[in-house]
């Protein structure tokens, strides 16, 4: 059962949809951030991000969030869930899935603290086998094009201006969903597109799959419990609110909520503060590897 909202959530996220980032509408109402993050479907904020976003969204910094895709082409796992209020009874696909897979996804962040979440809505594949893997131009095409994919993040992260953005790896050094690795191109891209403009965020993290850590011995590791609060409590009350989906609220809280950190590769880091400044790590504990 998704943990109770009232209890869990610290902020009511602003919800932004495809018609209004392609109209540009919503820069009229946003105000610049500190921190991006950027994935691939609801739950993968969830799942990669928790820790950090947590930390930063209570340490009172504003944040957003850019999801590409909505999930419709994913599984719901009823009948193995229970119908809450608010959940159409049955096996959900397409667009009531998609429609329930934001709404659990607004709840997530209004947990984890991004206070805008704003959606691409390019077509989510499915992916239940390694036949379903599908190469990086296929996707790119399926989304509308490489350039004007890479042009509408760009355009993004120009609107939002943030310090610092966070996004998955891509080409992944790591075995990942084919949509998480065309997601970290992506972005890598944009990136560039926005330094050639002489644009773009302070710093750039990519998340590394603790499972996974190995293929990163650069990565750094920030702690569970930075100041006290255990940010993966906070990470399990957002993933049980993506109740149709079984990686995040049976597997995610099974594999992640023991761990003591979450970890993630610098690819570069231009602020005046470091990262744990950013964190407010107290009492001399440090994150690995600390980039300055």
């Amino acid at each position: 059962v998704p943990a109770d909202l009232a209890r869990h959530a610290i902020l009511t996220p602003l919800v932004f949809g495809p018609e209004e980032l392609a109209s540009g509408v919503w820069q009229q109402t946003v105000e610049p951030v500190d921190a991006l993050f950027i994935h691939a479907h609801p739950d993968d904020e969830s799942l990669d991000f928790a820790v950090l976003m947590a930390a930063l969204g209570r340490r009172g910094l504003r944040i957003a969030t850019l999801l590409l895709t909505d999930g419709e082409s994913g599984i719901d796992r009823y009948p193995s869930r229970t119908v809450p209020a608010g959940y159409p009874a049955g096996r959900l696909a397409g667009e009531t899935l998609r429609t329930v897979r934001v709404e659990e996804t607004r709840r997530a962040l209004a947990i984890l603290g991004s206070d805008y979440y704003l959606r691409a809505g390019w077509r989510n594949h499915p992916y239940n086998r390694r036949a379903d893997e599908l190469p990086l131009d296929a996707i790119m095409a399926a989304w509308g094009g490489e350039e004007a994919v890479v042009t509408q993040v760009a355009q993004v992260i120009a609107a939002l201006a943030p310090r610092l953005v966070v996004a998955p790896d891509g080409p992944s050094e790591a075995r990942e969903h084919f949509e998480h690795e065309a997601t970290g191109v992506v972005v890598r891209r944009a990136i560039e597109m926005e330094r050639a403009a002489g644009r773009g965020p302070g710093a750039y993290l990519i998340s590394v799959d603790p499972f996974q850590r190995e293929l990163y011995p650069d990565a750094i590791a920030i702690p569970r419990a930075p100041w006290g609060e255990d940010l993966r409590a906070v990470q399990g009350a957002a993933l049980s609110q993506h109740h149709t989906q079984a990686d995040a609220s049976v597997i995610g809280i099974r594999r992640l909520l023991d761990l003591p950190f979450e970890y993630y590769r610098v690819v570069h880091w231009g602020l005046e503060e470091s990262l744990d400044e950013l964190l407010g790590v107290a009492g001399g504990v440090r994150s690995e590897a600390t980039p300055r």
